[in-house]
């Protein structure tokens, strides 16, 4: 009796255990979501992803530096998500052909930046399998659109 009720016991912690790792899944994702449509709404970054400030690569500087400094307060993989949205913001403006040349070469020049926390920040094999996702796409896509 003893026994079987150690089992019942096992399964029930195994349901609980699990309903809180989808819970926490499903939060995790929920954050990451608001995280980059957030960084998409702030205007220093629609400035940068549509070329706004034309030839002042100092708008580009400053919102690098800032989304830099706002990581600091996150944690690790907070701070890993929001340089990699940064990164996908450079990547389409240096995809999108209506945004002057120069403009989205210094996007080019300046992912260094953001790509060296995430190089930083990644840990796991799954992350560094994304980063390498990451630089994969973002070699093909600027060699393509800014030759």
């Amino acid at each position: 009796m003893h026994l079987c009720s150690w089992y019942i016991k096992l399964a029930f912690f195994k349901k609980i255990c699990f309903q809180r790792l989808t819970l926490a899944a499903k939060l995790f994702i929920k954050m990451k979501n608001m995280l980059k449509q957030e960084l998409r709404q702030y205007p220093l970054s629609k400035a940068v992803r549509y070329g706004r400030c034309g030839t002042c690569p100092k708008t580009l500087t400053q919102f690098l530096d800032t989304c830099g400094q706002a990581g600091t307060k996150m944690s690790n993989e907070q701070c890993r998500q929001l340089h990699i949205d940064v990164l996908d913001i450079l990547l389409d403006t240096i995809c999108d052909t209506l945004v002057a040349k120069c403009w989205r070469g210094w996007c080019l020049d300046n992912t260094y930046k953001p790509l060296s926390y995430v190089r930083v920040l990644s840990t796991s094999p799954e992350q560094k399998r994304e980063l390498a996702q990451i630089e994969n796409k973002m070699r093909a896509l600027s060699h393509y659109f800014l030759t």
